[in-house]
């Protein structure tokens, strides 16, 4: 209903059973990306398209926006009940605390032999053949793709199509 400027998301770490804890580090904060979907003649709407990662973005009075938390479980985290909380940061107006509670089950995921699991072509590495990056900016692209490798790994996917000379 106004504007709020820059809002920054902040999640505490978790406290479970026992003293068992969940570090904020663990925590990843992302904010959809939108894309415009026409909807019939001059209108659209505005859908989630992709996950960016990062914990601030701008709300303006004519605006919502949702974050996407990811929490990674260390190994050996204890099952039970972990309490915490999400802070929203306005630069315009008072912080906001949300309490978070989440079940962690007793249990391990384990991979499914003789299934491979994957999703579209994967272009982390394609900057790398521009002959305009400096040196910093190719490893920087080269960080970032391994980052996003790293991620569809923690996410299931055991396959990419990788659609540049640069295969791992």
């Amino acid at each position: 209903l106004r504007d709020l400027g820059r809002v920054r998301l902040e999640l505490s770490g978790l406290t479970g059973p026992g003293g068992a804890s969940i570090p904020s580090s663990e925590v990843r904060v992302h904010v959809p990306q939108l894309l415009k979907v026409r909807t019939g003649g001059s209108s659209y709407q505005l859908v989630p398209r992709l996950l960016a990662e990062q914990s601030d973005v701008d709300i303006p009075a004519d605006r919502t926006t949702s974050f996407w938390i990811t929490l990674h479980m260390p190994e050996n985290t204890a099952a039970g009940d972990y309490r915490g909380v999400v802070r929203l940061v306005p630069e315009k107006g008072a912080a906001l605390e949300i309490p978070l509670s989440l079940r962690v089950l007793p249990l391990t995921l384990e991979p499914v032999p003789d299934i491979d699991y994957g999703m579209c072509m994967s272009y982390e590495f394609f900057e790398l053949e521009s002959k305009d990056l400096s040196q910093a900016d190719k490893q920087k692209v080269m960080q970032d793709g391994l980052a996003m490798l790293r991620d569809y790994l923690e996410h299931g996917m055991t396959t990419v199509a990788v659609s540049s000379p640069y295969y791992f």
